[in-house]
């Protein structure tokens, strides 16, 4: 797993809509995207969801999980993104995590 964290010059985002979450999964090239933005305390299922609609949606390629557009990472949604990489990383995946 590789993790990129955002230079500190570049915006965290809009933050009126920090209470919101809004999760997009897409496919770029042979790269699977999964942009996650917004707050994700308390919706762990959602974003566990969509990390694993990201590997089911192609069955091989690299992953970039794009937590840039998040607000404040929580344990609960570290531990999500943590055993969404594993088994990714598992069935034989690159994954990517930008912070």
């Amino acid at each position: 797993m590789r993790v990129r964290e955002r230079r500190p010059a570049e915006p965290v985002g809009d933050t009126s809509a920090a209470t919101e979450l809004s999760i997009d999964c897409a496919v770029r090239a042979h790269t699977t995207v999964v942009t996650v933005r917004g707050t994700v305390e308390g919706r762990r299922e959602q974003l566990a969801d969509a990390l694993e609609a990201a590997r089911l949606i192609r069955d091989s390629g690299p992953i970039v999980v794009d937590l840039s557009g998040v607000g404040r990472l929580g344990s609960d949604a570290m531990l999500c993104v943590a055993l969404a990489v594993r088994e990714a990383e598992r069935a034989g995946r690159e994954v990517t995590v930008r912070l």
